[in-house]
Order: structure tokens, then C-alpha cells, then sequence
């Protein structure tokens, strides 16, 4: 059996508020697990329990052989027992050392070595800054430093909490993928916490959602964000249009599914009769605009706009098709086909880009 970190416990709080953690990592190679969900949900409180600087009152945590917290039996074993590299929101960098001092101090006196650091500074593409001081670097090169102090010990298991979460939209953007290359390079297991969809899609292997203290879904970035486990999962990645319907009929292997006055052929395996939850992205919308053109989508649902909002360079279009639909078109499609509230359109889908959660 893979070697794995196994989280299962809660963690309480005065006034009867549980964090509730439970799901699993291979740690036998470099995998990143993205607790995501939105703020004070818990995956801060999860990360420090698994850091070692919380303490839950029930459950257990362990990491291949070892038992890092057992409620049962009693025992808790030290962040420095566990070895793990933690790195958090606010980088927590020492504003009066320099680079070299802040990597550095993340190493025990004996083994504070040029060439290991060097060597570190190396791999986090921070050489030449060695002598600056935090207040001098871009928000990207204090976020390196951070997690170069971090790794220099060579820690089992990584923890970073929103390390991004200072730095504006676009660094943020421009930091995904190089922290994910970097990562990438030193081999170990992540666990990292965020509420930007983002970075959870642009990092993770496996996400773990969490909303009110416990995890809603666990799974692959498409098993999350393309099928979400419940309504509030489909509503965390972003799900825009989530509405109620009714299985009525099957046809050809598609489920037919009545959202008001309107049906949705659907290619998901729904018994007839199962009240359900229709969730559309809106990226998955095409709009068309008379005269409507052949196409091979199975839902050519016929509606007005009711409105047209700027999201950047893109334009959420709110569509009234029997239901209110949500899509997404570029600001040059919108106005090569001059849309405008109040214009008759087609709105297109595809059956298997609807998801259906059956209600409960």
C-alpha cells in the first residue's frame, strides 16, 4: 500500500464551533493537496493541526508509519518531531535580516553551511538578493525567501497557508504556475490552503473542499469543479446557474430533466422521478443570435437577455430560457453580435456538460 498522510480528526473551539478534517495524501512522491473553500470555513485550523500547533480533541493524524496525534491513545508529537516545513499567510519574514539571514535561520546553528544555502538560493532563483532586506523585494521574491527558509531543512511534508494571498490579481496569476514548477523540483508532499478557485485548479493534484467546518468533497481538480458532490460544492467552484429539476423521462440513454417549462436532455444515468439539482457553467453556454444556425448540441433552449455584466474581458450574460441561465461570452463576441437586454437568443448546451446532484 502507498505510504500516506491520513488526517481524520476535530478539532473544537469554545461555544461548540468543530473543525472536522478527513481525507488522505500519498507521500511517497511530490503531490499537492489543496484544502479550498471559503473564508473561516476551517482549512486554516486543519493545517495547524497537522502542523502540530493545534491540538484536536478527537481522532488521529499519521504520517506512512508513524502516529502523529492519537486522541485515544494520547498521543502528540511537536511540529519538530513531525518535521515539517510551514510557511504562513503573512510569510512571517524578519524585516530586519536579510535574505541570507531569513534562509538561514531555518537551519539549527551546526548546519547553517554556505554552500547549503547557496544552494537553496539557487533553487529558489533568489541569488544576487542575498543581502537585501524583505521591505526591499517584490511580493513573489519575499514569497520565495519564505518558502526557501521553509524547505532548506528538508521537511517531510510542506504546509502553506495562502502564501498569495497578499499579493495583487495579476502577481498572483504570474506566480501560480512558477510556484508549482517550483515545488515540483524539491520532490516532497504539499498541503496548501486556499479560497482562490485559481489556484486551487492551477496547483492541485486533489482537492479538498471544506465549507462549515467540514469537507463537503474530495477528489481530482475535473471531479470537483465538472461534478461537484452537492450544491454547496457546485456553488464554491463556480457553478453559476443551480437550479432545481425532475428526472421526467429517459431517452436514447439521456436523462430528460423538466426545469419549469423547459426540458434539459441530460448524459448522466438518473432513475425517472429523482428531484435533482441542474448545474450549467456558464463557460459551457454558446450563445447564438437569429438566424439560428445547425448545431450538434442536444439543449437549444430559446430565451431574452435580461442583462449583460463586464467581468474583465469576458461578459456574463443572464439569459431567461423558462430559468434564469448564466454565460460567458468575450467582450469582441458580444459586440460583433451586438447583444443587448431584451434580445432574443439561443442558448446551447451540451448534455454532457450538465451535472446533475440529486436532491436529498
Amino acid at each position: 500500500m502507498t505510504a500516506e498522510l491520513a488526517a481524520c480528526f476535530v478539532k473544537r473551539f469554545p461555544g461548540g464551533t468543530a473543525i472536522e478534517a478527513d481525507f488522505r495524501q500519498a507521500i511517497k512522491a511530490f503531490s499537492v493537496t489543496v484544502l479550498f473553500g471559503p473564508s473561516g470555513c476551517g482549512k486554516t485550523t486543519v493545517l495547524r493541526c497537522l502542523a502540530g500547533l493545534e491540538k484536536p480533541e478527537l481522532g488521529s493524524i499519521r504520517f506512512g508509519d508513524e502516529i502523529w496525534f492519537d486522541a485515544d491513545r494520547r498521543i502528540f508529537r511537536t511540529p519538530q518531531e513531525r518535521g515539517i516545513g510551514y510557511v504562513a499567510q503573512d510569510l512571517a519574514l524578519f524585516p530586519h535580516m536579510t535574505v541570507f539571514g531569513n534562509i538561514a535561520y531555518g537551519l539549527p546553528w551546526s548546519q547553517r553551511k554556505r554552500e547549503r544555502i547557496a544552494e537553496m538560493l539557487d533553487l529558489c532563483g533568489l541569488l544576487g538578493l542575498e543581502q537585501r532586506y524583505p521591505q526591499q523585494l517584490s511580493g513573489g521574491q519575499q514569497q520565495r525567501v519564505a518558502l526557501a527558509r521553509a524547505l532548506i531543512r528538508r521537511p517531510r511534508l510542506l504546509l502553506l497557508d495562502e502564501p498569495m494571498s497578499a499579493l495583487d490579481a495579476v502577481s498572483r496569476e504570474q506566480l501560480r504556475h512558477e510556484l508549482r514548477r517550483l515545488l515540483t523540483g524539491f520532490g516532497i508532499p504539499v498541503v496548501f490552503v486556499t479560497h482562490d478557485r485559481g489556484e486551487a485548479i492551477a496547483l492541485a493534484d486533489q482537492i479538498v473542499v471544506m465549507d462549515r467546518g467540514q469537507v463537503q468533497q474530495t477528489g481530482t481538480v475535473f471531479e470537483v469543479f465538472n461534478r461537484p458532490a452537492n450544491v454547496s460544492v457546485a456553488r464554491l467552484v463556480g457553478m453559476e446557474t443551480v437550479i432545481s429539476g425532475r428526472v421526467t423521462a429517459l431517452q436514447d440513454g439521456l436523462a430528460v430533466v423538466a426545469v419549469g417549462n423547459t426540458s434539459l436532455l441530460v448524459a448522466e444515468p438518473v432513475a425517472v422521478g429523482t428531484e435533482v439539482y441542474v448545474c450549467i457553467r456558464a463557460a459551457d453556454v454558446v450563445l447564438q443570435k437569429a438566424p439560428f444556425g445547425s448545431t450538434s448540441a442536444r439543449n437549444q433552449l430559446r430565451g431574452l437577455i435580461q442583462s449583460l455584466t463586464p467581468d474583465g474581458p469576458l461578459v456574463r450574460v443572464l439569459v431567461d430560457c423558462g430559468f434564469p441561465l448564466s454565460a460567458l461570452v468575450t467582450q469582441l463576441a458580444c459586440r460583433e453580435m451586438a447583444l443587448a437586454p431584451g434580445d432574443e437568443v439561443a442558448a446551447l448546451v451540451k448534455s454532457p456538460a450538465i451535472h446533475l446532484i440529486v436532491r436529498n
